[in-house]
């Protein structure tokens, strides 16, 4: 897949499920041996704010020597814009190998007896639990 054919396939993806659960993604993790627990995570949470100090943490902790994954949402101008390592943007070909990977489990999910539609929100989040898994970031 190009990267033009990644997005238009998210931009095309349901953005939210119509029974809120997290069930999906916790199969999804599942199915990845659980990237999200590989590394401290600092979730921040509120109204106004949240991408700008989710990169001035990210900014500290790399001058600090850490090896930091950024995931923000949502996105300006381009997907890529919510994945960064060490304030360094994802390339658009890891992008699409993460999707490629992603994708392939959620199409297996919507396939399976009693499922239900994989959403963009859950395709996203767990393309950064694996990218900053496999890319050994020491905190995200």
């Amino acid at each position: 897949m190009t990267f033009k054919q990644v997005v238009a396939e998210l931009d095309a993806t349901e953005k939210f499920g119509t029974n809120p659960s997290l069930d999906t993604i916790r199969e999804i993790c599942n199915r990845l041996n659980n990237p999200q627990n590989d590394y401290p995570t600092i979730h921040i949470v509120g109204t106004n704010g949240k991408t700008s100090t989710a990169r001035m943490i990210s900014s500290i902790l790399t001058h600090l020597g850490y090896k930091t994954g950024c995931y923000i949402s949502p996105h300006i101008f381009s997907y890529i814009e919510r994945f960064a390592i060490d304030n360094e943007l994802i390339s658009e070909n890891d992008f699409v190998s993460y999707y490629e990977k992603i994708k392939k489990i959620a199409n297996e999910l919507e396939n399976s007896p009693g499922s239900k539609k994989v959403t963009h929100f859950e395709i996203l989040t767990t393309m950064a639990f694996l990218y900053f898994r496999e890319r050994k970031c020491d905190c995200v």
